[in-house]
């Protein structure tokens, strides 16, 4: 699934969500790019930089002051994904809808890099990071997989 809008993505392919999820159980693989991944989530982010009123990322410029909603994605991972992470800054805006209770955890991708997940557990390729943030006690805990 490529990329573009994410709310425009997952419109599109929300009526055959439960179709991609038979697929992917019977061992069929899953590729998404940018808003494909981010949309692979049970809770999927869409284009708000706000929490709360407050702002935790970059504001897109055409759309200032919108809050992050969390909408239903496909269900092929209980955590959220957030793309293009170091490159837009957009681990901000993860780490704060963990510890807000939005999402229950996240992975947050770099570009040029793939998350692959298997029955092996997760595996990175590519340049960049998968950044992983979990909640604990008091906050959260960031760490990363891959280089």
């Amino acid at each position: 699934m490529g990329g573009g809008v994410v709310e425009e993505v997952r419109a599109g392919l929300q009526p055959v969500f439960g179709e991609l999820r038979r697929l992917v159980a019977g061992g069929v693989p899953y590729l998404g790019v940018s808003a494909g991944a981010m949309i692979a989530a049970e809770g999927s982010f869409g284009s708000g930089s706000r929490i709360g009123g407050v702002l935790v990322a970059p504001e897109d410029p055409g759309e200032p002051e919108v809050e992050l909603e969390i909408e239903a994605g496909i269900g092929l991972v209980d955590v959220a994904i957030e793309v293009h992470v170091a490159e837009r800054g957009m681990l901000s805006r993860l780490v704060a809808a963990v510890e807000s209770g939005l999402v229950a955890g996240g992975l947050g991708i770099d570009e040029r890099t793939a998350l692959i997940v298997g029955d092996g557990g997760l595996r990175v390729e590519g340049q960049g990071s998968v950044w992983r943030v979990l909640p604990t006690e008091g906050g959260v805990l960031v760490s990363t997989i891959g280089a």
